[in-house]
């Protein structure tokens, strides 16, 4: 086809005009209507002025939103993400299905054990776990070889001071855990 301007200037012009027209439908009308408001749309969002500061630390992270972008493209090829959507269903659906109650129960629940969690790494038994498991492993490596064990054994081991420093943590322990069974179930046998 050649233009002289405004015409055009082949035998089968009229054929083509009636293709563009057939081809033109009202769901293409409409296609192309939101097409360009969305165009507008977009144009105004890129005339914003925090945008070129907003492409500017997209642009100096770009290698790690290309890592970001290849895991997620593993991701989905190996499915996960469909399970991590099925998971975010599920959870969902708890969350709603969750009264007051249910979570003031829970962030009860969470407060106590953060508080139980606290109390264990701030106490010094903790800070000392490492040693206290380093003799337990060295002792569980390398069991003491005795004779029968007798009660002449027994009382040979308590001429030892640092046996019976342990056996008095033991039984105080023993003790204590037993007052606290007795606490709970109601009774205070103290005997």
């Amino acid at each position: 086809m050649s233009f002289d301007g405004n015409a055009l200037h082949e035998p089968d012009h009229l054929s083509v005009l009636h293709a563009m027209n057939d081809a033109v439908t009202p769901e293409a009308i409409q296609s192309m209507t939101r097409f360009a408001v969305s165009f507008g749309e977009m144009a105004d969002i890129l005339n914003h002025p925090d945008v070129p500061a907003l492409l500017s630390a997209v642009s100096d992270h770009a290698v790690d939103l290309t890592g970001v972008v290849v895991r997620v493209a593993d991701m989905e090829r190996m499915g996960q993400i469909e399970r991590v959507i099925q998971l975010l269903s599920l959870v969902s659906s708890a969350l709603d299905a969750m009264t007051p109650d249910i979570i003031a129960g829970l962030v009860k629940t969470m407060a106590g054990a953060i508080e139980i969690g606290d109390a264990v790494l701030s106490s010094e038994i903790f800070a000392k776990m490492p040693i206290v498991l380093e003799e337990l492993q060295h002792v569980l490596d390398h069991p003491p070889t005795t004779e029968k064990g007798t009660v002449r054994t027994v009382m040979n081991a308590m001429r030892d001071k640092d046996v019976r420093v342990g056996l008095d943590i033991a039984l105080t322990l023993l003790r204590r855990l037993g007052q606290s069974v007795n606490t709970l179930k109601g009774g205070t046998n103290h005997e």
